[in-house]
This record gives structure tokens, sequence and C-alpha cells, in this order.
């Protein structure tokens, strides 16, 4: 009588070509994804810009982290604005 082999053997034999660090890590890695795509939605969600406002902002963010960058984002912030107020002279002075 030969014995049928079981769905825990078949996949024991599937899963047996990986090794077991690979496949804690991409466990791992499709939890950490899933959990920051679940973010990125309810941020998303949220935010007034909505999806691209985060996307955007995001992206921002990170080039600040390059050094020297952010000094240059504030002074063309800082330009934007004297521009705006130069052709607003109604605008508070509160708005930078």
């Amino acid at each position: 009588m030969s014995k049928q082999p079981s769905l825990q053997d078949s996949i024991n034999k599937q899963l047996g070509q990986y090794k077991p660090l690979t496949l804690v890590l991409s466990t791992a890695g499709t939890l950490v994804g899933a959990y920051a795509l679940s973010n990125v939605i309810s941020a998303a969600k949220e935010h007034p810009g909505g999806l691209t406002g985060v996307v955007f902002g995001s992206l921002v963010n990170a080039v600040k982290v390059i050094p020297g960058a952010k000094q240059k984002l504030e002074s063309t912030k800082k330009e934007m604005v004297a521009k705006i107020k130069k052709g607003m002279p109604n605008l508070k002075e509160e708005v930078s």
C-alpha cells in the first residue's frame, strides 16, 4: 500500500529548497511593507493633499536630509513668500 503525500509533506518539500533565513527575511519584509503601505493609505486619507500630498511631502522631507538642501529650500521659500507679498500688498505679515 502506498501512502499518499499529505499537504504538509508537499509544502515542506517545496519550502525545503529555500534557506530558513531567506524565509524569515522575506516574511518580515512582507510584513514591514504591508505596515508601511497601511500607514501611507491612512496618511493619505487624513492629509488635505491626499496621496499626492503625502508622496511629495515625503520626498521633500527626504531631500531635506541631504546636507545643504534644507538651507537651499528655506531660502527659496523665503524668496517665494517675498514675491507673493510684493504682488499682494494687502497680505498680512503673519504669513511665512
